[in-house]
């Protein structure tokens, strides 16, 4: 499911889940980004693509957004893009 815009949509539940998502990129942020504890902030370190940044980054928005999450993401897109691997 995808809005106007083509992003995609959530679909409700116990929480948001992202179908769409986890079908392109192989997970479902909201998984991480529901409740956020170590592992949402071990997974934004694992991060290896600016694609996978791109659809956290859409999934924090709806849910949120969060200053922190977004602060990590952001980050970790900053260290991609400088080829480093240094923690979020």
């Amino acid at each position: 499911m995808s809005d106007a815009a083509g992003r995609p949509t959530a679909t409700t539940g116990d929480r948001n889940t992202y179908p769409e998502l986890r079908e392109d990129i192989g997970e479902d942020p909201a998984r991480y980004l529901a409740d956020l504890n170590g592992t949402t902030w071990a997974r934004i370190r694992g991060i290896q693509s600016d694609r996978v940044i791109q659809a956290w980054l859409q999934v924090e928005e709806d849910l949120g957004p969060r200053k922190p999450v977004i602060k990590r993401l952001n980050k970790r897109r900053r260290q991609l893009q400088d080829g480093g691997e240094e923690d979020a």
